[in-house]
């Protein structure tokens, strides 16, 4: 088996597509999403078919066809969030740094504010 058309779908309706071989896992998938989308790896979670997939099954398990998976991505803050007040050390230092692309304006809850 070659590779796999992997086409992810974030919430504007547009596609980014990529390919992966069919042993990489799902968190391979989400580091490619991730580093093509330009957010933190921890605050992306993707799905197949409304179902969250977690970072160790691996792509060809999620492909029915064998060829073609569709995933949808969604960037979720709240894991950062959470990093920044309960992580370790270096959960912390990765939150704090991914904090500038997710922050909006005005958010106060990596301060502690509501």
């Amino acid at each position: 088996m070659g590779v796999i058309d992997v086409s992810v779908l974030n919430l504007s309706g547009r596609y980014f597509h990529f390919q992966v071989k069919p042993e990489q896992s799902a968190a391979d998938l989400k580091s490619l999403v991730a580093s093509s989308w330009k957010v933190p790896y921890m605050c992306l979670k993707i799905s197949v078919e409304m179902r969250v997939v977690e970072d160790d099954e691996i792509v060809a398990s999620l492909c029915e066809s064998g060829r073609e998976l569709e995933v949808s991505a969604l960037v979720v803050s709240e894991k950062l969030y959470d990093a920044i007040k309960n992580g370790r050390l270096v959960e912390r230092a990765a939150a704090l740094t991914a904090l500038p692309q997710i922050a909006q304006p005005g958010d106060g809850r990596a301060l502690g504010k509501p």
